[in-house]
């Protein structure tokens, strides 16, 4: 259980972290390096970030999960990010659905974003399981 909610502290931290680098790169974009934002921005970002951990639960399963599964649930979560995304942007003006210059960018901010969490993720998952497949090695050699 402790590690679960780990995991889950992992991803909500991720996730905010990168939504705020990329909305922070987006918004310098879209709107200029002098736009003043107010605490619905950070709680916008917050929002988000705990819809996104929440859709992370099912792949916390301790039982086998097959490759379709996998596969379809990271498209349902990518869905479900992008959805959050859109209606929480919306509702907080940080896009017009119009303009759509502001659509393709909160597009490319929520695609970014995802591959970098991803990246990030893949790279400390297999560092880690490299250090304990060393250790294990080093476990056996000793026995």
């Amino acid at each position: 259980m402790k590690s679960k909610i780990y995991a889950l502290f992992t991803v909500f931290t991720r996730v905010c972290t990168f939504s705020f680098i990329f909305s922070s790169l987006y918004i310098l974009i879209v709107f200029g390096r002098y736009s003043l934002l107010n605490l619905n921005y950070i709680w916008g970002i917050l929002l988000i970030s705990f819809v996104s951990t929440v859709g992370y639960i099912p792949f916390l399963s301790e039982k086998e999960l097959s490759k379709v599964y996998l596969i379809l649930a990271r498209v349902i979560y990518f869905i479900l990010i992008d959805a959050s995304v859109l209606f929480v942007g919306y509702y907080l003006q940080w896009y017009m659905i119009q303009e759509i210059k502001t659509v393709v960018g909160i597009e490319l901010s929520v695609i970014a974003s995802l591959i970098c969490i991803e990246t990030v993720s893949f790279i400390l998952d297999k560092n880690k399981a490299k250090s304990m497949n060393e250790k294990l090695k080093t476990r056996n050699q000793e026995q």
